[in-house]
Order: structure tokens, then C-alpha cells, then sequence
């Protein structure tokens, strides 16, 4: 929520206050959106935003028929939250654990914060370190190492789908009908999907970004595919919106030497404005619970292979050997998978 700048004590009263209404009364989720709306509104805003965890769980925001993992819906809120200061999100975690699902929720959010101002591009100008005029247009945008199309299909389909479906979006903030190749939406802000050329962000006010599959861009000795996307997506953002705004870089675990591994190691060791997040598949879905039998699966790039049989799974990151010694393992590289499937496995 920093990226909107917002005091998070006044806006922890407001949103308090607005709920223990809304609960005395019973209201239902289309009363409590009108309430909350009255509530928060002022000469900034059409509404405060409601938290992220608010936006992904009521049917009239966004939450109707969505499946969200509570290990999703922590780093989601961790990355959203209102006193947090993060501008960039590194996500390194096993196939199927919901990366992509994960970026098309956060670009939704974003979408959302955006649509609560009633000028965007005037009220960010008054930021130290903001380069905007007043009647700037603003730009989301997806990105893929995998290229253009995979953007397009993952994410950007995701986000449009799922906006249209959305109540609150259908009252206050319906993009332009007309045109569904991007989104446009009122007040200048534009969500375009499927760059995978760090040259298509020149020109543009890049408030926030999401870079999908980042271990699988080309790398060479004479290019770093990954890096320069990533760097050109997040010079334009600071160029334009200085600390506010956020970037994502979302993948499967890569080699030691891969970009996302040197960056997640810029965020692990001195730079604070950066959330690193490992998960493996299983963390995510939960499926493990403390006392079943697993074997340690080592799912690395360039390897596959068993690494220890006969493990009890305590919690996540750590699992117990038959004498009773615990064993962690790195999440984004070493999954515990169910001993029923080691016979499957081969």
C-alpha cells in the first residue's frame, strides 16, 4: 500500500471504524462497499482502498469464485499490506505453485488502487522524486522471459477475465468496451500485456510490472535477456514514479548465476525495499501434513533425482530422518514429495 502513499494510522482508524459498522448492522458485501466508500472518501480519493486480503475475499471486489492458497494469500498480503515498504517482489517457487496466478492478482490489485484516486497522475506529482504531469497516462504492464504471447495468454487473460466479473469494476471502473488487445480505463491508465522487449517500455510511465518465467529468459556471454527487461521496466518506474509504484519478477528456480538468483540476493542481504519469497509446490498447496511419510525430490534444472527416503514431514522446510534428526531442505530446489509417489516416480 505504500505505493499510494498513504498514512497507515488514519487509514487503520478509518477502515476499523467502517467495519465494526458494517458488522453491527449485517450489512451485506454491496452495503458494506457503499459504506466503506462513503466513509473513506475525500478530495484525493473516490474510496480508500480496502486491504488486499478484503479485495481478494468479497464477492463485490474480487473475491467471488476464487480459489486462493493461504500460503499465496500470505506472501499476497505481506507484498500489499499498508505499513509495508516494499517496491519489488522476487518469487521463486516450484511448477504449479501459482506464480502466475499470484502476478494476475497483484496486477489486479494495482488496477484496483489506481481506480480508487480521482486524479492519478496529479495526485502522484506531489511525491518527492515523482516526474509526472498532471495529465500524464499511466501504465501497468505484464512481461514475459518466455515471450510476448506467453504474457498475454497467463496473466493478462487472467486479469481480463476476472475484472470484467468483478461488481465493483462493472460500477466504478469498466474499461473501455471497445478495445480488449489492452485495458483502458478512466483517468488515463493503461494495463498493456505481452512485452518481452525492454525497449517497449521506453516512453511510457510504468507505475507497476510483472515479469513472468524469469529464469527462462536467453542468456548469454553477450546478453542477459532477464536483466535488461527487468532493469528498463524498473528504471522507467523510478524514473517516473521514484519509491512508489512495485515490480514482481515471478519463476521457477534457475541456476545459481541466473539473474533472479543475483537479485534475490540483493534483496536477502541489504536492500529492504525487496520481498524474496522461495516456496516449493508443496508449500504451496498445502497438500503436506506434519507426521507423513516423503522422500526429498531434487527438482533442479540440470538434475533430477531422490535425494533421502524414509522422512517424516514436520512443517515446511523441515523434515525428520527415521532416528529422529531434522533435516532442512531449501525449498526452491528440494521438494518433500508423499512416499506413495516414490513408487511412481520409477
Amino acid at each position: 500500500m505504500n505505493i499510494l502513499g498513504i498514512d497507515p494510522q488514519d487509514y487503520a482508524k478509518r477502515w476499523d471504524e467502517a467495519m465494526l459498522a458494517a458488522k453491527a448492522a449485517d450489512l451485506g458485501p454491496v452495503e458494506r462497499a457503499m459504506l466503506w466508500r462513503e466513509a473513506s472518501k475525500g478530495d484525493d480519493w473516490y474510496e480508500m482502498p480496502v486491504p488486499v486480503e478484503y479485495f481478494l475475499s468479497d464477492p463485490y471486489y474480487f473475491g467471488s469464485g476464487l480459489n486462493l492458497r493461504p500460503a499465496i494469500g500470505d506472501v499476497l498480503s505481506k507484498f500489499w499490506t499498508i505499513d509495508a515498504r516494499y517496491e519489488l517482489w522476487v518469487f521463486i517457487a516450484g511448477i504449479g505453485t501459482g506464480k502466475s496466478f499470484s502476478g494476475a492478482l497483484s496486477i489486479a490489485y494495482a488496477l484496483y488502487l489506481l481506480s480508487c484516486v480521482k486524479r492519478p497522475a496529479r495526485y502522484f506529482s506531489r511525491f518527492p522524486g515523482v516526474s509526472l504531469s498532471e495529465d500524464s497516462e499511466i501504465v501497468v504492464l505484464t512481461a514475459s522471459a518466455a515471450g510476448a504471447e506467453q504474457a498475454s495468454k497467463v496473466v493478462f487473460g487472467d486479469v481480463v477475465e476476472r475484472i470484467i466479473n468483478s461488481p465493483y469494476f462493472a460500477d466504478h471502473y469498466a474499461p473501455n468496451d471497445r478495445v480488449r488487445s489492452e485495458l483502458l480505463f478512466p483517468n488515463r491508465i493503461r494495463f498493456s500485456p505481452g512485452t518481452s522487449r525492454w525497449q517497449s517500455a521506453l516512453g511510457w510511465n510504468v507505475f507497476g510490472f510483472i515479469v513472468d518465467e524469469a529464469a527462462f529468459g536467453v542468456e548469454s556471454q553477450r546478453a542477459d535477456y532477464v536483466g535488461e527487461l527487468f532493469k528498463a521496466l524498473n528504471q522507467r518506474r523510478r524514473s517516473r514514479f521514484g519509491s512508489l509504484g512495485f515490480g514482481a519478477l515471478l519463476t521457477s528456480p534457475s541456476h545459481d548465476q541466473a539473474f533472479v538468483e543475483s537479485l534475490a540476493r540483493q534483496g536477502t542481504t541489504w536492500d529492504n525495499t525487496m520481498l524474496v519469497t522461495r516456496m516449493s509446490t508443496w508449500d504451496a498447496k498445502g497438500e503436506l501434513q506434519p507426521g507423513e511419510k516423503v522422500f526429498l525430490f531434487d527438482r533442479h534444472p540440470n538434475r533430477m533425482r531422490i535425494l533421502k527416503t524414509d522422512l517424516t514431514y514436520k512443517e515446511p522446510g523441515v523434515v525428520v530422518d527415521s532416528e529422529g534428526n531434522e533435516i532442512r531442505y531449501k525449498s526452491e530446489i528440494n521438494d518433500p514429495l508423499p512416499m506413495m509417489e516414490a513408487g511412481g516416480a520409477g
